[in-house]
C-alpha cells in the first residue's frame, strides 16, 4: 500500500508507471506526453514519442506518435 501511495503521489511517477506497465497503450503514451508538454519539457515528450515510433510497436501507436510529433514540432 505504501508503494502504491508513493506512485500515486506524483503525476509523472504515475504516468511513468502506466507507461512501463502498458508501453503499447495510446492513452498511457499521450498522458505522459501531455504532462511533459504541460511542464514545458518537450525533449522528454519527444523521447517518449520516438520510442513509440519503433517498428515493433502496433501501427495505431506509431500513427499517434507521428501525429503528436507533427503537432509538437
Amino acid at each position: 500500500t505504501h508503494g502504491r501511495a508513493r506512485v500515486w503521489s506524483d503525476v509523472f511517477t504515475l504516468a511513468e508507471s502506466a507507461l512501463s506497465a502498458h508501453p503499447h497503450s495510446v492513452r498511457a503514451n499521450l498522458n505522459y506526453v501531455g504532462l511533459a508538454m504541460d511542464a514545458g519539457d518537450s525533449p522528454r515528450a519527444l523521447a517518449v514519442l520516438d520510442a513509440a515510433l519503433a517498428e515493433e510497436n502496433p501501427p495505431h501507436l506509431r500513427a499517434m506518435a507521428r501525429l503528436s510529433r507533427i503537432c509538437i514540432e
